[in-house]
């Protein structure tokens, strides 16, 4: 994991996961290298860190700072890292309304459907579901839709918001 090129320090990641050596240590140096200049080796050691040990409090800490990343595809890989573990954590759910409002089109769709598979009966959290169903961006609108469908009879101002979104010109809508 320490190795001067970056290929085998991505590799290294991955097969500690296949063979099953995942362990304290090695997750530690997982954890200290999720800060490697190489944007593959990052999203790599999120990947083997989410199939392994997120439900342990440092390593989703850990996970959560990297859904701020710079890189989309590492974003995307500590996301579904978090969200396979469905973890609930305050901090968890601050970071992906942050990039639900403020990230890339592709940020915005991925943490619409896991916001809504983690926590779907926060108030704050439909709130920013209903206003990200009038994004601009036609894939975000779907699955914030989406999201919202599946929790409307639960509550009538999401019921009303998406009759607003059904009135759209757009078909997709």
């Amino acid at each position: 994991l320490h190795d001067e090129n970056k290929d085998i320090r991505r590799n290294a990641a991955y097969a500690l996961y296949s063979f099953n050596l995942i362990n304290n240590e090695v997750i530690q140096v997982l954890m200290q290298d999720l800060a490697d200049v190489d944007k593959n080796v990052r999203k790599s050691e999120a990947d083997t860190l989410g199939r392994t040990k997120p439900q342990i409090p440092e390593v989703a800490k850990a996970l959560v700072k990297l859904i701020q990343d710079i890189d989309p595809d590492v974003r995307y890989s500590a996301s579904k890292a978090l969200q396979k573990n469905k973890l609930q954590d305050p901090e968890l759910v601050k970071a992906f309304v942050k990039l639900l409002q403020d990230g890339s089109e592709d940020d915005r769709k991925t943490v619409a459907y896991i916001l809504g598979k983690i926590e779907p009966q926060n108030p704050e959290l439909i709130k920013d579901l209903m206003q990200v169903l009038f994004d601009d961006n036609l894939d975000v609108h779907e699955a914030a839709a989406d999201v919202l469908a599946h929790i409307k009879h639960q509550n009538p101002e999401v019921a009303k918001t998406l009759v607003l979104a059904l009135q759209d010109p757009d078909k997709r809508v």
